[in-house]
C-alpha cells in the first residue's frame, strides 16, 4: 500500500515512519505555554530511532519498501537437462 504526498508516491512503511515522527514532535513541542511539554518514554524513543532508520534507508536508496523484489533475467542457454518433450523435426 502506498500513500501520495503531493505528487510523489511514498510506501506505507515510510509514511508510517513520517507520521510517527510527527507524533513525537507534537508530544515534545507544544504551542500552548500553559501545557507542559513531556519527554518521550524509552519505548517511544526506540520506535522513533527505528523510524529514523527506515527513513535513512529509504532516502539513501538502500531500501525501496514497495517495489517487487528483483528477479533473475530469463536465460535461454541449453546448459540444463534435456527436455522430456522431443523437438519437432522439420518435414520437407
Amino acid at each position: 500500500m502506498t500513500y501520495s504526498i503531493g505528487r510523489s508516491i511514498v510506501p506505507a512503511r515510510v509514511r508510517a515512519a513520517l507520521d510517527y515522527l510527527s507524533y513525537c514532535e507534537s508530544v515534545t513541542h507544544t504551542c500552548d505555554v500553559t501545557v507542559p511539554a513531556r519527554s518521550l518514554s524509552a519505548l517511544e524513543t526506540s520506535v522513533a530511532q527505528a523510524a529514523l532508520r527506515v527513513l535513512s534507508s529509504y532516502f539513501n536508496g538502500e531500501m525501496d519498501y514497495g517495489d517487487r523484489p528483483p528477479t533473475l533475467p530469463d536465460d535461454d542457454c541449453d546448459d540444463g537437462p534435456p527436455s522430456p518433450v522431443p523437438e519437432p523435426t522439420p518435414t520437407a
